[in-house]
């Protein structure tokens, strides 16, 4: 039976994870935070999308695909990069079909943003009954893995910037991940 921090309830070992990573990705300065994120809302409001931007290409899709991580676990979609690179060709047209569109309605779908975060012991000779020796990882979709690629191809000069964050969401913790852009 699996003791953590003394507890032998699964239910009970995974919200003390929880507890856990959602302190790891608690904001150290809630000042600095507070002014980041109305940094971000004012730029959000005084956004103006382009509506000439360039469509992603059939080919930045399939070199975007070369570029992930094989043997790696899927999300909760249960797809997987294997099932990525050995798909019919047709396939990663429709990606980039799906991903233009996400692009010029400015959309992500909500599940890209969902994942799965497992607890991984840090060090197998030190301590495994104690929730500090474990670190978090998450399984987040290959889709939104793929699509994040695209994006990071085509404008990574203007990244300057990435925050992950921890949030609670029904019951359950969310990984996010923000890319501000750099001010011009």
């Amino acid at each position: 039976m699996k003791v953590i921090d003394g507890l032998t309830n699964p239910t009970d070992i995974a919200e003390r994870f929880a507890d856990v990573f959602e302190t790891a990705c608690r904001p150290n300065n809630p000042i600095k935070n507070a002014a980041s994120q109305y940094d971000f809302e004012n730029r959000l409001l005084n956004y103006e999308s382009s509506s000439n931007l360039t469509p992603f290409t059939v080919f930045e899709v399939a070199k975007c695909v070369d570029k992930l991580k094989h043997g790696k676990a899927p999300g909760l979609d249960g797809i997987t990069v294997e099932h990525i690179v050995n798909c019919h060709p047709v396939v990663i047209v429709q990606l980039s079909c799906m991903f233009n569109c996400m692009l010029q309605l400015g959309y992500v779908p909500d599940s890209f943003g969902t994942g799965v975060i497992l607890p991984l012991v840090k060090n197998s000779d030190g301590d495994t009954g104690s929730s500090d020796n474990y670190r978090g990882i998450t399984l987040s979709p290959i889709l939104s893995k793929l699509f994040e690629l695209c994006m990071l191809l085509r404008f990574s000069d203007f990244f300057s910037l990435q925050i992950f964050i921890l949030v609670s969401k029904r019951n359950s913790l969310v990984a996010m991940q923000f890319i501000l852009l750099k001010k011009y």
